[in-house]
């Protein structure tokens, strides 16, 4: 390839050790920690309630914890390639196409309890939440996030799984079963 860089790969370029920005955008962390937050929370969110997803569903606990395994495979199998798509377009559009994958993820699950159509909006989700690490993790080292920061990202996003087991099961009075699907969105 010769050494001329299109301008795409010097847009989204990652910094070289020592070349590193003395300061770290505090604001473009917390904005790849909302990302997070938003594609992460889906991780824990029916299990947290998986008895009254499986009873909504007329499903066995294991049918349901299935929900949670399509959207990790999906995620490994989006993961794999989004460093590549990161590259070209840059972390914000990914992060961007991340959420709206989540929201029309879980607006497919809000339209029945048919456990095929929760599977299909699982895999969307999974899709979203793929996407949504890999390029929350390229704007927080491209704002020049060291370790310090990448951890704190890193830690939100295990943080809002968290959290979505606890909050959850309390909107499930309110929502019953599209408690995880409307707190998703």
């Amino acid at each position: 390839m010769g050494s001329r860089a299109r301008a795409s790969d010097t847009a989204t370029a990652v910094p070289r050790a020592g070349s590193e920005p003395e300061r770290t955008s505090t604001s473009a962390v917390v904005c790849a920690c909302v990302v997070l937050i938003g594609v992460s929370w889906n991780l824990a969110s029916a299990g947290a309630v998986a008895d009254v997803l499986s009873a909504a569903y007329d499903a066995p606990l294991a049918t349901i914890g299935l929900l949670t395994t399509v959207l990790f495979a999906v995620q490994l199998v989006a993961a794999l390639p989004t460093g590549r798509v990161v590259d070209r377009f840059g972390p914000r559009p990914l992060a961007t196409a991340a959420l709206v994958s989540a929201a029309r993820g879980n607006g497919l699950l809000l339209l029945a309890p048919m456990i095929e159509l929760a599977l299909a909006g699982r895999a969307v989700v999974g899709l979203a939440v793929g996407f949504g690490f890999v390029a929350g993790a390229r704007m927080v080292q491209n704002a020049g996030g060291g370790a310090v920061a990448q951890g704190i990202y890193g830690g939100v996003g295990l943080g809002a799984g968290g959290v979505a087991i606890a909050l959850v099961p309390l909107l499930g009075g309110a929502l019953g079963l599209r408690a995880p699907w409307i707190s998703g969105v």
